[in-house]
């Protein structure tokens, strides 16, 4: 493997020569919001983009870093801000660094035994999540773009199950146009 580059527009979030792009929707993340919709919310929100990313993607080999920017939108469904849908890596020994280029929000981190911690993110600010911590960004800015570059091993690998099963043990709301975290009453531990 040699050397390369690529470019990230910090107004956007978008990187050119990505590998891997994904687009999260409702419909791909209805089981990791936990506050209750009636059938005919849930149909309207269905094809609603919740976030989208662009992954520069390494071989799963040890010592490579693999890197992506995400581009959480502003919104909320019956509260729960917009989020990413969270994650455990599936090589427990990797550690994740978060990079805030824009917007502010929240990145939520528990581990297995259910401590948890969260921490606001602003511009500039990096977030180090540990191994065996799972974690998720949510936007709290209603208004805005939440804009962040997330590096990881190449082989740590993203293991999405646990948390769509089990889910946090708190939930970031808005309340009174304000955030705020509560009790998750889905939360299995």
């Amino acid at each position: 493997m040699q050397p390369f580059y690529s470019l990230v527009n910090f107004s956007n979030g978008k990187v050119t020569d990505y590998h891997n792009k994904a687009i999260r929707k409702y419909k791909d993340m209805e089981n990791f919001f936990k506050m209750y919709l009636t059938k005919d919310i849930k149909a309207n929100l269905k094809e609603k983009t919740i976030y989208e990313s662009y992954e520069i993607r390494l071989p799963k080999k040890n010592g490579n870093l693999s890197w992506c920017t995400t581009i959480i939108y502003p919104g909320d469904i019956a509260g729960e801000y917009f989020m990413t849908k969270g994650h455990f890596h599936k090589n427990d020994i990797s550690a994740e660094l978060y990079l805030c280029i824009q917007g502010e929000g929240y990145i939520i981190m528990q581990n297995h035994e259910g401590k948890f911690i969260d921490c606001k993110i602003v511009p500039g600010k990096a977030i180090s999540v540990p191994p065996e911590w799972g974690h998720r960004v949510i936007n709290s800015d209603k208004n805005n773009k939440l804009i962040f570059v997330a590096v990881y091993a190449s082989d740590a690998g993203h293991d999405y199950a646990f948390i769509e099963e089990k889910g946090f043990k708190k939930l970031l709301i808005s309340e009174n146009g304000k955030p705020k975290f509560i009790d998750n009453p889905n939360y299995q531990k």
